[in-house]
């Protein structure tokens, strides 16, 4: 007993000191990168009449590259020092270091500046090794162990991939331009693994998972969806900059598309730390249906706006003869903020008819029973309502109704 105490003793000041020398080295990572980030505002090849739009990109998507860095050394700091003795938010900690280190930015604009040389140094530790310990987190969320035992093996196959890049690449560029077979090939692998990892996460769910651990889990699906669906919209221009013929000039809307990557990737660390932290505070179930209602109503609203300005601009062409019109503009502005407030409850409804099908009906049954309170004077059909809806809203084992006598009724008046 005195041996594994003086043990997990030992083990634990080890890991504080490994987090400590972790999270200082990012700091100096942090401020020294900042003339890196001087540097780059300061090459940015201007685009005459598009020059201001491209500075204020540049700057904003300086300020959350580095807020980005500072949130996740915040967070990382914050799990550390709150739950030091918890298996996940320890890995998460050390986690969200190496993210706002490799990720964030940082390392791209400190080697860059201080070893030019040893520029493609960024390039392995992103494409090589980041993906191992974020497939791990995969596996482990959200209470820190391998669930099925098996999955462990998952990551000795992502290690093998990890290590034949580094035994073949000798340009780490190609893990970023993906224009090699072995770049391709190593990616169909490693997307085939975190498919299964996502396989496991929703057996996990719907098998194991404690209550708490599906609304921990919730905060990640909604906070990877949000950042994945910015990301994804950010990875078109990405991709076309990225595969420019050498010395072809850079488009000035690339500085606009980093800002949603830098947006994107600030969602992630927040939503794994709420789940770790603050799970219970809010009713996850309520962000997502919200998240889901405004967003698909948005986005509905949008195509019905530009193609309400479209078609009409034809009628009114055909009529008047004229280009564009400006009534048309103002009519499709009306229109939108007139059919908001009928759109957003229709898709409200649809939602959870589709998804939250329990407490829907839940709602219509309560709603049913306030009619028949309001109507109904006969007793005993009025208790038999009630517990019915008690049956059908809180499903307990049983329900029975007290009722006071009529004797002890008259005799407190």
């Amino acid at each position: 007993m005195v041996e594994n105490a003086r043990r997990k003793t030992a083990a634990h000041r080890l890991v504080r000191a490994l987090w400590w020398l972790a999270f200082i080295f990012t700091v100096v990572i942090l401020v020294g990168s900042l003339p890196g980030y001087w540097a780059q505002i300061h090459r940015v090849e201007l685009v005459a009449g598009f020059s201001e739009v491209q500075l204020a990109a540049q700057w904003t998507g300086v300020m959350l590259s580095i807020g980005c860095a500072v949130l996740c050394l915040g967070l990382a700091a914050l799990l550390f020092f709150r739950k030091p003795d918890d298996r996940m938010a320890l890995y998460l900690s050390f986690y969200l270091i190496l993210y706002g280190n490799l990720l964030a930015g940082p390392l791209e604009h400190f080697v860059p500046y201080w070893a030019p040389a040893a520029g493609d140094l960024v390039l392995f530790w992103q494409g090589i090794l980041f993906p191992l310990p974020t497939l791990a987190l995969f596996l482990i969320f959200p209470n820190g162990h391998f669930v099925p035992r098996w999955t462990r093996w998952m990551l000795v196959a992502c290690g093998g991939i990890m290590l034949y890049w580094a035994l073949t690449l000798t340009d780490w560029s190609v893990l970023i331009r993906i224009n090699t077979s072995a770049a391709q090939f190593g990616y169909v692998l490693i997307g085939a693994l975190f498919l299964a990892a996502l396989g496991v996460q929703i057996y996990r769910y719907f098998r194991l998972n404690t209550p708490l651990e599906r609304q921990q889990t919730k905060w990640v699906i909604l906070g990877f969806a949000v950042s994945y669906g910015l990301l994804a919209i950010v990875s078109i221009p990405y991709t076309i900059v990225q595969n420019l013929p050498p010395g072809a000039p850079v488009p000035w809307w690339d500085a606009l598309g980093g800002l949603g990557w830098w947006l994107g990737l600030i969602i992630q660390p927040t939503a794994f730390t709420i789940a770790i932290l603050r799970a219970r505070l809010w009713d996850i179930d309520i962000i997502i249906r919200r998240t889901l209602t405004y967003g698909l109503v948005t986005a509905l609203l949008l195509v019905v706006f530009f193609g309400s300005v479209i078609v009409l601009q034809q009628v009114f062409a055909g009529l008047t003869g004229s280009g564009q019109n400006e009534i048309v503009t103002v009519f499709s502005t009306l229109a939108i903020a007139a059919l908001f407030v009928p759109v957003r409850n229709w898709m409200q409804n649809a939602i959870d008819r589709r998804f939250n099908r329990k407490k829907y009906d839940a709602q219509k049954v309560l709603a049913d029973f306030a009619n028949t309170v309001r109507d109904e004077t006969d007793l005993e059909k009025l208790t038999a309502r009630l517990m019915q809806v008690v049956g059908e809203t809180m499903e307990p084992k049983s329900v029975s109704v007290w009722l006071r006598g009529e004797k002890r009724r008259q005799g407190e008046k």
